[in-house]
């Protein structure tokens, strides 16, 4: 059974201020006349309790917040899946050169690395010109937290980047990564471990600043209404 979270904040209150009440009754020597000893050892059992009754209320929200946050991330995905969205163009070409050859310097189908692959899907799909740089390309858009499918994704520290891809969803991304793998679709954490941290920026509805945290949260205090209008 699903508790509104007010309710539980109430609780939770509620509970430890009962809890510390009865520990300042208990700490009084002449509490009640009761046992010191006995006193105290039921005051570490209800303060158990409470742990355990928090544990097991944040275990619950943990729970819903994920189920929200997921259906607010697939809800976006699908939303720029739609064949007409520019984004899932965008994705369609570039997932058209999978298993393209690895040469330093390509930028033609013939063989691309890592920013001759996204310069060409960029000059093909958006009409973007760029330069034959992962840091350059990575200042063409918007910097973002959360990836959408067709936000560039660059690896490096800073504002240097060595190596770059294409964000497809999923936690999945397609780039030209070198001559032993070619360009492949990768997932996105395996690059994080063998590449470097991921930075990614927004070159498709770029003013598109999607939280999927904050409309969590917000959905969980009902303030606003579950809603993904362009």
């Amino acid at each position: 059974m699903k508790t509104n979270p007010r309710v539980k904040s109430f609780l939770i209150s509620s509970i430890i201020l009962f809890i510390l009440f009865g520990l300042s009754i208990c700490s009084s020597p002449n509490a009640l006349g009761q046992n010191i000893d006995f006193s105290t050892s039921r005051s570490v059992v209800n303060a158990i309790e409470v742990r355990e009754t928090i544990a097991a209320i944040e275990a619950e929200n943990k729970i819903e917040y994920m189920k929200i946050y997921d259906r607010i991330v697939n809800e976006e995905e699908q939303r720029i899946a739609d064949p007409s969205s520019t984004q899932s163009k965008f994705v369609k070409f570039a997932l058209k050169f999978e298993g393209t050859p690895y040469w330093y310097g390509g930028s033609t189908p013939s063989a691309f690395d890592c920013s001759g692959f996204v310069g060409y899907v960029l000059k093909h799909q958006l009409g973007v010109d760029s330069r034959h740089s992962a840091t350059a390309q990575m200042q063409l858009g918007k910097r973002v937290k959360y990836p959408l499918p067709g936000d560039l994704v660059g690896f490096g520290y800073g504002n240097n980047f060595g190596h770059i891809g294409i964000y497809i969803g999923n936690g999945k991304v397609i780039d030209a990564l070198n001559p032993n793998q070619d360009t492949q679709v990768r997932d996105l954490s395996w690059l994080k471990q063998n590449v470097g941290p991921a930075v990614f920026t927004r070159v498709i509805e770029s003013d598109r600043n999607f939280n999927p945290h904050k409309i969590t949260q917000d959905l969980i205090n009902k303030q606003v209404e579950f809603s993904f209008a362009p």
